[in-house]
């Protein structure tokens, strides 16, 4: 058993003096860095761990178990994953209430003009949506006709 653990050692100072090495000559050079971090990471637990864990892995698990998860557990960390969950989740909701929105008006300005709006047109009635409301983008496109409400669209928009 010592000679196993002091040979998995010696094994993972070999792996870390060629990786020091790796980066060294890399540094010199003025050579991108293509490997990622974690690589090396997993290159010292696998010299190390014979039943070869992935660290990566390992560090997922820990996010993702809701119930008890370690890091959670951990109270400045498990915040932050608390708060960065929240914010993905409103970003989602913004993000498919803009789509819905941008659906909705471009099928709108289809009927009114008999064809669908160009990826400008379609930008445009996103950013007025944003600015003035979608309520007021909608009146435009139901109350004016076909060139009015290119004119309209062409025209900048006014400040809140």
């Amino acid at each position: 058993m010592a000679a196993t653990s002091q040979s998995s050692v010696e094994s993972a100072r070999c792996v870390e003096r060629e990786t020091t090495a790796t980066r060294e000559s890399h540094r010199r050079s003025g050579a991108v860095r293509v490997q990622p971090v974690h690589a090396d990471l997993e290159q010292v637990m696998a010299a190390i761990d014979p039943w070869e864990h992935n660290l990566l892995k390992e560090l997922i698990i820990m996010v993702e178990d809701k119930e008890d998860g370690l890091l959670r557990r951990t109270p400045i960390i498990g915040e932050m994953i608390i708060e960065a969950e929240l914010r993905g989740e409103q970003r989602g909701e913004q993000r498919g209430e803009q789509r819905a929105i941008a659906a909705l008006l471009g099928r709108l300005f289809a009927r009114r003009l008999g064809r669908r709006p160009t990826s400008d047109e379609e930008r445009l009635i996103v950013e007025r949506a944003r600015a003035i409301g979608p309520g007021e983008v909608e009146d435009a496109l139901l109350d004016l006709e076909g060139e009015a409400l290119i004119r309209w669209l062409a025209e900048p928009i006014p400040p809140s």
